[in-house]
């Protein structure tokens, strides 16, 4: 009787159950999974603020310029000119003085106070 056969198939049988049915994983498969919980553990991203009111001011001085407004009264868009680039203005915390380079605002939505850096601070009503 020829024992190599047999010895094969316990050698194949033995080897198969040593690894219990799971593959190592690859190094790319690594990868992913270190990115996926890399990314699980980032908090949530906070989603940017709706436009509360889009306002048009008349300041002492009787120039003109356009607010936007923003939900939570941290940020606004300032249009200085009708056609100029807007200035976006942001506060720490709401009820602070809404600031960016060297530009200031304050106030309501019927009444702010403007800061600009060629002009000293003034009213402005809507």
């Amino acid at each position: 009787m020829n024992k190599a056969p047999v010895f094969a198939a316990v050698a194949a049988i033995l080897s198969l159950a040593a690894c219990n049915g799971q593959a190592t994983p690859t190094a790319a498969e690594n990868a992913a999974a270190a990115a996926n919980a890399a990314e699980a553990a980032k908090p949530p991203a906070e989603m940017p603020p709706s436009v509360k009111s889009t306002k048009t001011y008349r300041c002492d001085d009787n120039s003109v310029v356009s607010v936007e407004l923003y939900v939570g009264d941290k940020q606004a868009n300032l249009h200085p000119t009708p056609k100029g680039t807007p200035i976006m203005l942001r506060a720490a915390e709401a009820g602070q003085p809404m600031t960016a380079d060297g530009y200031s605002l304050t106030g309501t939505e019927k009444k702010i106070s403007l800061t600009t850096p060629t002009k000293k601070s003034q009213s402005c009503s809507s």
